[in-house]
């Protein structure tokens, strides 16, 4: 190149590189018109366009460079860059590999090939150029987006320990920061996603997605709070079906089901045919007790996806509260196709009965669910011997000496030994269907259950003119909508006021430590912490006048004992309580009393104190006459 015009190009050179775009072109304009094909200034002419976002001119210099130099590794990095800045990454590739043939140690051109290959979604290729580019040069943004490769890859050990090393090199690196938490948050460490993403979302520029990753991760670790904050800054950034869900599951639980119901509807408008949309929508509709409604979501989420077994599960739990049990049943067979659903199938070798004639068969029914599940259906294993059935039950060890003298062609079967020989099997959640169950027909003779001697647990003698109540105001705390269902023992404190009874507690497990906070004067006879099992607390209620409990499973022993009981129930219960009802199609002996309006124990309670006073009013010392007696019902085969 002759001295003058290198000179100039030199000129230009420091004119660029101070920021001083309109000289340097003046002056590499002046280089090309005097020699037209000098390479250099071609690609400093189109660098220039490039940095000025004129990426079209710029791609023109550079393909003229290369036209005159195409050995220049740099000519085709730089005409790589040209054509991601235009969204032409299938073209860009190819640029980017030639500049790494014709400089294998240009750790530019593999970064660049990585980022080319990441966006065409061609995820192993693009590991393969970061590593390449890592062997050449350890810079934090390489490492980085290998970080990201690796987590679309599923491999997210590995994409943690990229953005880490990403981290000691550079601490405040923005991407690093951002591809640690939501490494860390699919892997399962959502606590510790926490502080990265926060970290993030103080630098200039954060992602759109980032409030909706740090809200999930927040959620997750049990932040409720500041979930809901950082969703609904994504509502407003970006809204996705996946806020709008996740932030309606929150309201939900705090029972503000109405905005939960609208976010899901404006899920459903940012994706008409989201499956999982309709789903959380019927469940959000079913919370509230709007079951016919919610049944009309899931019809629409089967109608979408077609073979979702937990959509199919939550239809039934919807159609049995309605009392619609003949799609009910059918619908709720589904829950072992469903991977939330914490039993599997026996693999057992001899069929399932289909509710065939069982005369001279012998039939095991296995136990699946709950010990209040299992109280409540156990009423059908003795209905099955009536039919000819040799019965064995292969139940829970807590209700063996409960259930152990069922009596007739039952067999409560010991836990933990072989199984003897039978003929066909089935669950025992699944009798209601196999039996033809329906509102109309429920077996509901009571007691179904032996009542224990009361030798087994005797009570100090009977207080004359004093009403025996026995009381349970908080469920297990492992059951998933506990929070729901159990009542603050403050709140229970009225009725111990009001009512001239003697109360025993029949609570269970840490809330009866609830007891040590009774006020002075006020006596509660503690049983619940010194029973053994289910046959101590049964022998208690048969010296019982009345059973006040919120937990099932006290309800269903109560009822299947024939014993009187009153339930308390949340807005909208499980689905075996049905809706709006004060009665129980399945125990004669019981009066339901519901919450008026979600989460409204304290109005549960009053009525309750003010019905148990009238009673204690009305009955002289001597509890009155309440259906103990057993109802049967013409039961349909």
């Amino acid at each position: 190149m002759k001295p003058n015009l290198l000179a100039k190009l030199q000129a230009a050179l420091e004119h660029h590189r101070a920021g001083r775009p309109d000289e340097a072109e003046r002056l590499y304009r002046a280089v090309l018109r005097a020699d037209a094909r000098n390479a250099d200034a071609l690609n400093l002419l189109g660098v220039l366009e490039y940095e000025r976002s004129r990426n079209l001119e710029a791609l023109d210099w550079l393909s003229q460079a290369i036209q005159v130099s195409s050995l220049n590794a740099s000519f085709h990095n730089n005409l790589g860059l040209v054509l991601v800045a235009l969204g032409r990454h299938r073209e860009a590739a190819p640029q980017f590999e030639r500049a790494g043939q014709l400089d294998p140690c240009l750790p530019d051109a593999f970064y660049n090939l990585g980022v080319a290959r990441q966006s065409l979604g061609q995820t192993d290729e693009a590991i393969a150029a970061y590593l390449k580019a890592l062997s050449l040069a350890e810079e934090p943004g390489t490492l980085s987006n290998l970080g990201a490769a690796y987590l679309k890859s599923g491999r997210r050990e590995e994409a943690i320990r990229c953005c880490e090393r990403a981290l000691q090199l550079q601490p405040d690196y923005a991407d690093a920061l951002f591809n640690l938490g939501v490494a860390l948050l699919e892997s399962g460490s959502a606590e510790a996603a926490i502080a990265p993403l926060l970290q993030r979302s103080r630098l200039p520029e954060p992602p759109l997605t980032l409030a909706a990753q740090l809200g999930r991760a927040l959620q997750l670790s049990g932040h409720v709070t500041d979930a809901e904050t950082w969703y609904r800054q994504a509502l407003m950034r970006q809204p996705t079906v996946q806020v709008c869900v996740n932030l309606a599951h929150i309201l939900e639980q705090r029972l503000e089901f109405t905005e939960a119901e609208q976010l899901l509807r404006r899920a459903l408008k940012l994706q008409p045919e989201d499956a999982a949309a309709f789903n959380n929508l019927g469940n959000a509709l079913l919370a509230p007790g709007l079951a016919e409604e919610a049944v009309m979501a899931y019809d629409q989420a089967i109608r979408i996806s077609g073979d979702d077994p937990v959509v199919y599960h939550n239809r039934g739990l919807a159609r049995l509260v309605l009392g619609d049990f003949a799609g009910g049943w059918d619908d709720y067979e589904y829950r072992w196709l469903w991977k939330g659903f914490q039993h599997q199938r026996p693999p057992f070798v001899q069929p399932a009965w289909t509710g065939d004639d069982l005369k001279s068969r012998t039939l095991l029914v296995y136990n699946e669910q709950g010990l209040g599940d299992t109280i409540q259906f156990a009423r059908y294993l003795r209905l099955l011997a009536g039919r000819g059935a040799r019965v064995l039950f292969a139940g829970p060890a807590e209700l063996k000496s409960l259930l152990g003298d069922l009596g007739g062609a039952c067999q409560v079967l010991e836990p933990g030994q072989p199984l003897p020989p039978f003929d066909v099997h089935a669950a025992l959640m699944s009798l209601p269907r196999l039996c033809g169950t329906r509102l109309e027909n429920i077996p509901a003779s009571v007691p179904y259950l032996p009542l224990p001697p009361v030798e087994r647990f005797p009570l100090p003698p009977a207080t004359p003119g004093r009403l025996r109540v026995g009381m349970v105001w908080a469920g297990g705390a492992r059951h998933a909508n506990d929070k729901l269902r159990s009542v603050s023992f403050k709140d229970f404190l009225p009725l111990l006021q009001a009512a001239a009874c003697d109360f025993f507690s029949l609570q269970a497990g840490p809330r009866a430590a609830d007891l040590a906070a009774l006020p002075a004067g006020i006596s509660v006879t503690d049983i619940g912490s010194r029973v053994r099992d289910f046959a101590d607390t049964a022998a208690v209620m048969g010296q019982l006048d009345l059973i006040i409990s919120v937990d099932t499973a006290t309800l269903h022993l109560a009822g299947a004992l024939a014993r009187p009981v009153w339930g308390l129930l949340p807005y909208v219960p499980d689905w075996r309580w049905l809706l709006q009802r004060e009665d129980s199609p399945w125990y004669p002996t019981m009066r339901l009393f519901r919450q008026p309006t979600p989460g409204d124990w304290k109005g549960v309670l009053q009525r309750v104190t003010s019905e148990l006073a009238t009673l204690v009013a009305g009955s002289a010392g001597n509890m009155p006459t309440l259906p103990h007696q057993s109802r049967s019902c013409d039961y349909l085969p």
